[in-house]
This record gives C-alpha cells, sequence and structure tokens, in this order.
C-alpha cells in the first residue's frame, strides 16, 4: 500500500501531440473492439488487417500524421 501522494504533473512538460495521439489510438481501439462485437468477432482471435479511412473519419483531428 503506497501512503506517498501523487506527483503533481508539470504542465509545461506536457507533450500535446503525444496526448492526442494517443486520444487518437484509444478511439480506434474502441470503433474496432464496437466492430468486433458487430460482427461477433471474440477479441481474442487476431485480425489479418483494420483499415481507417482517415478523410471520412470524424474522430477529431490526427496530429501526428504527416502534413501534406
Amino acid at each position: 500500500m503506497h501512503l506517498d501522494e501523487w506527483p503533481k504533473a508539470d504542465s509545461k512538460k506536457i507533450n500535446k501531440k503525444l496526448v492526442a495521439s494517443m486520444a487518437a489510438a484509444r478511439n480506434f481501439a474502441a470503433l474496432g473492439l464496437a466492430k468486433r462485437a458487430e460482427a461477433g468477432i471474440k477479441v481474442r482471435q487476431p485480425l489479418a488487417s483494420m483499415t481507417i479511412n482517415i478523410k471520412t473519419w470524424r474522430g477529431g483531428s490526427m496530429p501526428f500524421l504527416p502534413k501534406r
């Protein structure tokens, strides 16, 4: 059991691009799980591939993608 307080985060050191990228990755994982449930595919079965159409995705910005 830990009795210490959690350390305070230094907001200057937070990588906003990384935080946004991780939010997008979590969103993609949630979408993938929803599609698996729809199709009746169990999570233990690996997918051969997963394609996300960036042009039609409405989940927000993706700063981790290279600019064109």
